[in-house]
């Protein structure tokens, strides 16, 4: 089993948590969007790890992947809790962490995939998580989104006014 960097029982909770998010929902039309919403968070998880490597502050992205593509195996592949934890390598990160700048400079990592990150952990794992580590671990998440995001969104708009006053 690969390594899960908070507890097993965190990663237990997560995932079940995560499952029932999705597969309560009796609507097949519903059940389908949400698929999708983890799908487009697990793969922004994955260009910021690509983008920036696996470090302090982008392990609770790597982990979140592990957590959202655990709950697509076990959905779609129909694997148990064990078998779905993949290893941080299978989504080909960036071999050498670098600034967490360099999530800047990635087309397709904009603030509104930071947005839409942020509202589907609020919408899944609730503050009021059961477990205290996981919902620490949620707490951790919205932080560190939130923080690359300010980042993102700051680097866009020096852009913006570079490109401005270079057209004038």
């Amino acid at each position: 089993m690969a390594e899960f960097t908070v507890s097993c029982e965190t990663y237990v909770v997560l995932l079940h948590t995560c499952l029932t998010w999705v597969l309560a929902i009796d609507n097949e039309e519903e059940k389908f969007r949400r698929l999708a919403r983890l799908e487009c968070t697990r793969e922004h998880m994955r260009n910021v790890c690509g983008a920036a490597g696996i470090k302090l502050m982008t392990m609770p992205c790597a982990q979140m992947w592990q957590v959202l593509t655990a709950v697509k195996l076990s959905v779609w592949g129909g694997k148990t809790e064990h078998e779905c934890l993949l290893p941080f390598e299978a989504m080909a990160p960036r071999t050498t962490p670098v600034s967490i700048t360099a999530i800047c400079h990635v087309p397709y990592i904009t603030a509104g995939h930071f947005e839409a990150s942020i509202a589907t952990v609020e919408e899944i794992w609730p503050l009021s998580a059961k477990s205290c580590a996981a919902g620490q671990w949620v707490s951790d998440v919205k932080s560190v989104l939130c923080d690359m995001k300010d980042i993102v969104q700051e680097s866009h708009s020096r852009r913006d006014v570079l490109r401005f006053l270079t057209k004038q």
